[in-house]
């Protein structure tokens, strides 16, 4: 499937990369698909090269890095009782939240996190929901998070699908974990359409600020490749 994939992508490219690599060069075996497109990449000159990963690589409309808005992200209405908040910089409480962004590693960039100062309460929850997704693919949700500070609280994942109730989470995160980014993935494999919510829940104090970024959803499954920044 992996081989059927990057062929499409090859030949969804434009210009003489897509002449220059024809159906001809294809072998039946994936492996040797795979030395053989490597091989191709390392015949092309640095530009070239970056230019053509960029294409093959394009985000897909779910993906948001917050640099423009939530792009089709929204904020749950019912249900929550507070939204997250994009930002740049740090963040407005003292020893919680990140200094930059993740993509950017700078004050410039955007993020999204949630505000756990006055007048929050222990327990008080936001929502933040992708659109509708109904292709019944396998895909891969890959985002950053960032959870630093004395009373930080809970970061939950739903895949949410059929109705309003969220469900058990599909990933969950507790307490501080230190000054940093840190990579998350989660294989998603539905069988109807579905909604992704992250939720973050406030903690004993404003020290409790949580934020994510880069928020990816690849077609096909992890490759569980974690980091941290």
């Amino acid at each position: 499937m992996w081989t059927v994939l990057l062929c499409l992508s090859v030949f969804a490219i434009s210009g003489m990369e897509s002449q220059s690599f024809t159906k001809r060069h294809l072998p039946p075996d994936s492996a040797k698909f795979l030395r053989y497109f490597l091989k191709y990449l390392e015949g092309m000159d640095g530009k070239r090269r970056d230019e053509f990963m960029k294409k093959i690589t394009a985000p897909i409309v779910y993906d948001c890095n917050f640099e423009q808005g939530l792009c089709k992200w929204s904020q749950i209405v019912k249900g929550d009782q507070f939204n997250w908040i994009r930002a740049q910089g740090s963040t407005a409480s003292f020893k919680t939240g990140p200094t930059n962004d993740h993509t950017t590693g700078n004050r410039t960039g955007w993020y999204l996190y949630i505000e756990t100062s006055y007048p929050r309460r222990p327990g008080d929850k936001a929502q933040l929901t992708s659109p509708l997704i109904s292709d019944k693919q396998t895909r891969c949700l890959s985002f950053w998070y960032h959870m630093y500070g004395t009373h930080v609280n809970t970061l939950n994942v739903y895949v949410m699908s059929g109705s309003s109730a969220l469900g058990t989470p599909v990933l969950t995160k507790k307490g501080t974990q230190g000054n940093q980014w840190i990579k998350a993935t989660v294989n998603i494999k539905p069988t109807r359409a579905y909604q992704v919510v992250f939720e973050g829940v406030r903690g004993a104090s404003y020290r409790g600020d949580i934020a994510i970024d880069d928020i990816r959803l690849s077609m096909g499954p992890c490759q569980n490749i974690r980091g941290r920044k």
